[in-house]
């Protein structure tokens, strides 16, 4: 036995979004800033934890920056590629850039957290410079930060690239 459903259905939906509905957007400043200060939270809260607790604070290993880096390079290769591709009617389809533009967004957030978290990590062991392993802590951090930007910077181009103003699909009055 079949059922039909198409009687069902009511009026279809109206094809064009409404401008009071959410709309995802490119990462603001204020979300960076967010998402920043939540890592660098996060960070001290971690490091405070270890010593609370009597254990060694951990050395960042420097694997995690360089897996920062292939992925923010990979980042930027997509964003060249996407921005290419967009430029060709039909090439790009929809689906594929928006799950391009989150993916550059969960990226751009990311790398903000991490940044943020590696220089609280950072900062809380410049006191304890003159020894060895804090000294390594701050300067595998400091470079975990940077790292964790670049990561952040190739989420951003991605972002960026998948980017249409929302205003370009409307044809132009030519009154």
């Amino acid at each position: 036995m079949t059922r039909v459903f198409d009687e069902e259905q009511g009026p279809a939906p109206d094809p064009k979004p409404t401008p009071e509905g959410p709309r995802l957007g490119l990462t603001t400043p204020k979300l960076l800033a967010v998402a920043a200060l939540s890592g660098a939270v996060v960070g001290w809260f971690v490091v405070e934890t270890f010593e609370l607790l009597g254990r060694t604070v951990p050395v960042t290993p420097w694997s995690m920056s360089l897996v920062l880096l292939v992925i923010g390079a990979l980042a930027s290769v997509a964003a060249v590629v996407v921005s290419r591709r967009a430029g060709t009617p039909g090439a790009l389809d929809p689906s594929s850039a928006v799950s391009a533009l989150v993916l550059g967004k969960t990226i751009v957030l990311s790398g903000a957290l991490l940044a943020g978290g590696h220089l609280a990590y950072a900062l809380t062991q410049v006191g304890q410079w003159d020894a060895p392993l804090p000294r390594q802590r701050v300067l595998w951090g400091l470079v975990a930060v940077v790292c964790a930007g670049l990561f952040a910077v190739g989420g951003w181009r991605l972002e960026k690239a998948c980017w249409v103003d929302p205003g370009a699909d409307e044809p132009e009055d030519a009154a």
